[in-house]
């Protein structure tokens, strides 16, 4: 995947228009403000599952051993899964 800036606004809701600010999770506690958070492009496949499906990704990178791969990833040439938790 090419990675650029991007920035992104995800909703359940179809045809969204509007993000309201809404209270951060408790454990940002760094943002004391209302926010509406926005998703780089690394991270948008994460968010493009239902809310109740929480996945877990993971990406092979330059770093990834042989053994890893295999382990993980499998024959296939993929760089990265998703899968629901």
């Amino acid at each position: 995947m090419q990675q650029t800036n991007n920035l992104y606004h995800v909703s359940e809701e179809a045809g969204a228009k509007l993000f309201a600010l809404r209270p951060p999770a408790s454990y940002l506690e760094a943002i004391t403000g209302d926010v509406v958070f926005a998703i780089s492009d690394k991270l948008l496949l994460n968010y493009l599952l239902p809310r109740n499906c929480q996945p877990v990704t993971f990406y092979a990178g330059e770093q990834t051993t042989q053994a890893d791969r295999c382990r993980f990833i499998g024959p296939s040439k993929a760089t990265l899964v998703i899968t629901p938790f």
